[in-house]
């Protein structure tokens, strides 16, 4: 069956490749919240919606500059650096320019405090704080990357569910007689 512009599984496939969260994108897309996590689960593995999303990925890293390689090499990079890399000996964090590539990456946001002397000429600038992505976070993208979450929901013990509530319906029913 052909998809339309406004079909929700066109839209949970846009919603998808933004975070790679199918619960998020089933939401976004108009499924239910209560069972997006069961739609995105099934919607992931129809034929249809997973020959989408490689072909937008393609398309995605056919305008990047960055290969797949270079993206996974990134995650472990965030996953794996050790924060003791931006610090020298002493405990003393390195300028940056002394900063591997690695640690760089790692590295969200800076906060500095800049020091004056009294003609208004900077004297100092003090990093104040450093904001470095969690190394989870790191793994966590590493772990979508190779399937390692089993993101779908089992329900157990309802064999047989409908034939115990149709006995139990006749009991209900016999006992008001």
């Amino acid at each position: 069956m052909p998809m339309k512009r406004n079909d929700k599984r066109l839209r949970f496939v846009v919603e998808y490749l933004k975070d790679f969260n199918a619960t998020r994108a089933a939401k976004a897309a108009g499924y239910a919240e209560g069972s997006a996590h069961v739609a995105g689960a099934r919607l992931l593995k129809d034929d249809k919606i997973k020959a989408l999303i490689a072909n937008e990925e393609e398309k995605l890293l056919a305008k990047s500059r960055l290969t797949t390689e270079q993206i996974i090499g990134m995650m472990e990079d965030i996953a794996l650096e050790d924060i003791r890399g931006g610090f020298d000996e002493d405990g003393k964090l390195l300028p940056m320019s002394e900063w591997s590539d690695e640690f760089a990456r790692t590295v969200e946001s800076i906060e500095t405090e800049t020091e004056y002397d009294a003609d208004g000429n900077e004297v100092q600038s003090v990093v104040v704080k450093l904001k470095r992505t969690p190394s989870k976070v790191g793994i966590d993208m590493l772990a979508r990357h190779h399937s390692l979450y089993n993101d779908t929901m089992q329900h157990k013990g309802l064999e047989g569910l409908g034939e115990r509530l149709k006995r139990g319906t006749e009991r209900a029913d016999n006992a008001g007689d």
